[in-house]
């Protein structure tokens, strides 16, 4: 019920948006984890997941842009 708020409204706190950018992307076949860094939440993606390179980190609550 929540990510449903949280897809309605456009807002949330980064644990429950990063769950949403997960619960999304394998639904897409994206193989998302979700990340806690030091005092940050953050996403990571990869182009190809079998060897671990060329990982992309999202900042969910930064609007979604790449780190």
């Amino acid at each position: 019920m929540l990510c449903l708020q949280v897809l309605s409204t456009g807002v949330g706190i980064p644990i429950t948006l990063c769950l949403v950018y997960c619960i999304v992307g394998r639904k897409a076949g994206i193989n998302i984890d979700m990340i806690g860094a030091p005092g940050h939440f953050v996403c990571q993606a990869w182009d190809d997941p079998d060897d671990g390179t060329d990982a992309y980190f999202v900042d969910v609550f930064g609007g979604g842009s790449l780190l």
